[in-house]
């Protein structure tokens, strides 16, 4: 199974800190875990620093939520088994 996990929140808080831990929980289980979020956030630089893959967007990117999702389906679809 491949998950997408989506923090695209540039603060560090219970949020973030709770997605980086549920990724490394998920890993101990062999599970493919790949994160999106913002390149000029802490989640990035952490999420970087273990080893998670990431899909990172810059700011213009997070402006609309079109954007994203159009992302998304290019760059990941057939990838990911669970968002």
């Amino acid at each position: 199974m491949k998950i997408l996990y989506s923090c695209l929140s540039k603060s560090w808080g219970g949020m973030e800190m709770l997605t980086i831990t549920s990724i490394k929980q998920l890993r101990k289980r062999n599970i493919e875990v790949t994160l999106l979020c913002s390149s000029e956030s802490r989640i990035h630089t952490e999420a970087n620093s273990l080893g998670i893959i990431i899909h990172p967007l810059n700011s213009k990117n997070l402006k609309l939520p079109l954007n994203i999702l159009k992302l998304m389906s290019s760059n990941l679809d057939g990838y990911i088994d669970v968002v």
